[in-house]
């Protein structure tokens, strides 16, 4: 289990897919340069899943650490922290790699994955 992150319980506007190419692309890069440029931006808990957190917590550490962010460094930091399971599995990582999004949609993609948060915190003091 991670800790410092837990399920986000608020039904707020989310974007899993643009979640999950913002993840995909932080791994494909096979370095940190694409986490570099959002680290500022995001953090865990503006992703809407859970098992987004888990996974952009553990590049966020990779990356701190210096280490290659791919699929391999990622599945054995999980393991590490007996959390694998929790973002189903290898499999789940390997499927995840195929939502890559080009260099030119990165960008945006991180913005909607950001204006989730936003959204969550207007609702959090509207009521």
């Amino acid at each position: 289990m991670i800790t410092g992150i837990s399920p986000n319980p608020n039904p707020i506007p989310q974007n899993v897919s643009a979640e999950e190419s913002v993840l995909a692309t932080c791994l494909n890069q096979d370095s940190t340069e694409f986490f570099d440029t959002i680290s500022h931006t995001l953090s865990a808990e503006d992703f809407y899943l859970y098992k987004h957190q888990l996974i952009y917590k553990c590049i966020s550490d990779l990356a701190t650490k210096g280490e290659s962010l791919n699929e391999i460094t990622l599945v054995e930091e999980l393991k590490k922290r007996n959390a694998l399971d929790e973002v189903d599995g290898a499999v789940g990582i390997i499927d995840l790699m195929d939502k890559k999004a080009s260099p030119l949609q990165a960008p945006s993609l991180v913005k909607v994955v950001g204006r989730s948060l936003i959204s969550e915190n207007l609702s959090d003091h509207s009521g």
